[in-house]
């Protein structure tokens, strides 16, 4: 469910930023997950996700993403979703 939201959001333009366990909800009732928090999402349109600057949680972000050093360097925000959902998983 994890992988079929976050593609679900990438097809639509949107990059959530911050995955990271206390941002997926899992109904106890019908065992749907469901993907909160969008304060760090970024939009974007076609497959132009290249975004700059630091986004996300440490311990939950891709290392192109900043986290060890503070970089300011592009990066797509889509692969680093995607690599937050491998960590997850």
């Amino acid at each position: 469910q994890l992988i079929r939201g976050v593609t679900f959001l990438h097809e639509n333009g949107v990059a959530h930023g911050d995955l990271k366990p206390d941002n997926i909800l899992i109904d106890p009732t019908t065992r749907r997950l469901v993907i909160i928090d969008f304060s760090l999402s970024t939009r974007f349109d076609g497959t132009d996700d290249w975004v700059e600057g630091y986004s996300g949680t440490p311990g939950w972000t891709a290392p192109e993403v900043g986290e060890y050093g503070g970089f300011s360097k592009p990066y797509r925000a889509t692969l680093a979703d995607r690599w937050a959902c491998g960590k997850l998983i």
